[in-house]
């Protein structure tokens, strides 16, 4: 169990929904365990209660016993809820602090290059980050749709290559391959996902 926990650190430990996912089960256990608490608590009393008219003592001793150990047991089960919720809401703010989370798309930048090698002018960058076309995307747009690019000369004279999906979405590169600008043909030219 620990490792396969240590294993979903591992993998999920940047996700802030992770983290939320672990502090709503360490809630569980607190709720959980102050609910066992309460009815061991009850159990023994009742049992205490049946002691008293010495004739129920028959049915209160094994009442008292098993009250305790619910209570007890459940005492436990709250007090590792309350030791983890401390422990994960300091992961999960120490996430948020550092500015990590898997959830968040990457910012591309200036420079930056797709898996397949292809650069970004800076137009291309701030269209790809506004209208939520990622690296990956773009590869697959570009790839997916070399037999059908068209050639193109823009306002200075100088010659780009648009790649365009079945749902619209463009990705416009320059001669050499680096991409200068994306847009689909939804208002803003927001990158279309397949259904």
């Amino acid at each position: 169990m620990v490792g396969t926990l240590n294993k979903n650190d591992e993998a999920y430990g940047d996700n802030n929904l992770y983290h939320i996912g672990k502090i709503l089960s360490d809630i569980g256990s607190i709720v959980v365990g102050g609910l066992g608490m309460a009815g061991g608590g009850a159990l023994a009393g009742g049992g205490l209660v049946l002691d008293g008219t010495g004739v129920g003592a028959i049915a209160g001793v094994p009442a008292n016993l098993a009250g305790v150990a619910i209570a007890t047991s459940s005492g436990v089960v709250a007090k590792n809820g309350t030791q983890n919720i401390i422990k994960d809401a300091s992961d999960l703010i120490s996430n948020i602090k550092s500015g990590k989370d898997s959830n968040t798309p990457e910012l591309i930048k200036t420079g930056d290059k797709t898996s397949r090698g292809r650069s970004f002018s800076e137009h291309g960058a701030e269209r790809a980050n506004e209208r939520d076309f990622s690296k990956d995307t773009i590869d697959s747009i570009i790839d997916n749709n070399m037999k059908t690019r068209k050639s193109k000369v823009d306002d200075l004279g100088r010659k780009t290559w648009e790649y365009t999906d079945a749902r619209g979405n463009k990705v416009v590169t320059n001669e050499s391959g680096g991409i200068i600008s994306v847009h689909s043909p939804l208002p803003g030219g927001t990158y279309i996902p397949k259904k």
